[in-house]
């Protein structure tokens, strides 16, 4: 992820476990090993735990996609913090060069060089009016790497608000991701909490491209803080919407990709799996019911974890086609391996043609199901043919 670091050594990071959730990183802001300034900064802790804080610990609060206890496998974050201190000096800056460096060292990795963390899936919630960023973030594409970019806070697009960068680079480049408020709805003044006046008054961005919403107040996020090792937060803007649709494609990648091999889902995969089964909403930024789909507020709806990776689920069971022989047995007895179950008694059978010399008439019958049972070796290099697809 790339923002203002992660303090590392929070409990819900797992810091203390054979299972860390930061794998590494660097502090591209003032070009130094992260162990320069360890403790990282509020706004990447916070992210950061949305995506990746550790499940079934016991501790506060769990990740997307923070596995399923303390020894599992869970997301691996790389801190590739941006945030540029002064000695001295409270003063910090983020240089659009640093992000640019930071986004193109994670989206690289080659074979034969040691340049580059080939990471699967980069979260920036961060923005600005600066298109300087515009070759970094194609090269994510170009590398098949998921980045998903936060909208910003600023309302309409069409009414003189600028745009923001990365989220609003060509789409096949970005996910651009908008806060919803606590009706599920894109956020909106009197949509958060409603005693505080920095969450509830607040608007999203919309339009200029964005794909889905995600949770964005304070009423529905709590997250890992930075004031300690134990310390959480709420969280709102679209800061803390995108990594929620990062840690849900990094589930969708897990789930197919159990290995680092390149192959399964692609980026635009990711893309359209999520959009296609986010939950459609129906209201514009003044609580107007709009027609059923996509539009310029919601886009493609708030997004469904469940159903994301639904779509993609395994199958549960497979039919295989085989066949048997009967062995022929005496009259009045079974073959070997057949049952035969009464299943109705005394029924009527009407016979309105004659068959194999049996008169027209009504019969009275008993029904049986005759079952046979032949064993059969399932082959462990089976080979299918695919029709209709």
């Amino acid at each position: 992820m790339v923002d203002t670091g992660i303090r590392s050594s929070h409990a819900d990071m797992g810091s203390n476990t054979l299972n860390p959730a930061v794998a590494g990183g660097w502090n591209f802001g003032n070009n130094v090993p992260l162990s320069t300034y360890p403790n990282g900064d509020g706004h990447g802790t916070a992210v950061a735990g949305i995506i990746g804080a550790r499940c079934n610990n016991s501790l506060g609060v769990a990740g997307i996609a923070g596995g399923d206890n303390t020894l599992g496998a869970g997301v691996r974050l790389y801190d590739m913090t941006v945030l540029q201190r002064f000695p001295n000096s409270p003063v910090t800056v983020i240089p659009a060069s640093a992000v640019a460096s930071a986004v193109v060292e994670g989206a690289m990795g080659w074979v034969r060089s040691t340049y580059g963390n080939k990471l699967w899936v980069i979260n920036i919630s961060l923005g600005s009016a600066n298109r300087s960023l515009g070759h970094a973030v194609r090269t994510c594409y170009q590398n098949s790497v998921v980045l998903t970019a936060s909208r910003g806070n600023s309302g309409d697009a069409a009414s003189g608000n600028p745009l923001s960068y990365p989220a609003c680079f060509p789409d096949e480049w970005v996910m651009s991701v908008s806060a919803c408020g606590t009706d599920g709805q894109i956020k909106r003044p009197g949509t958060g909490g409603p005693l505080d006046p920095t969450d509830n008054n607040y608007t999203s961005s919309y339009g200029a491209g964005i794909d889905v919403m995600a949770p964005g107040t304070k009423r529905l996020i709590r997250t890992t803080g930075n004031a300690s090792n134990s310390s959480y937060v709420g969280f709102n803007g679209t800061s803390p919407a995108a990594p929620h649709v990062a840690g849900v494609a990094s589930l969708l990648l897990s789930y197919h990709n159990p290995t680092a091999a390149m192959a399964g889902l692609e980026a635009e995969d990711v893309e359209q799996i999520i959009q296609r089964t986010a939950s459609d909403r129906e209201k514009d930024i003044n609580n107007v019911t709009l027609p059923r789909g996509y539009d310029y507020y919601s886009r493609w709806g708030l997004l469904d974890a469940n159903k994301a990776l639904g779509f993609i689920d395994q199958y549960t069971y497979q039919i295989d086609h085989t066949y048997g022989v009967l062995t022929p047995a005496t009259r009045g007895t079974l073959p070997p391996g057949c049952t035969l179950t009464l299943v109705a008694a005394n029924q009527t059978l009407e016979l309105d043609e004659p068959y194999d010399g049996v008169y027209l008439r009504s019969y009275g019958v008993d029904v049986y199901r005759l079952t046979a049972t032949f064993p059969y070796q399932r082959s462990s290099n089976l080979a299918a043919e695919i029709l209709n697809a």
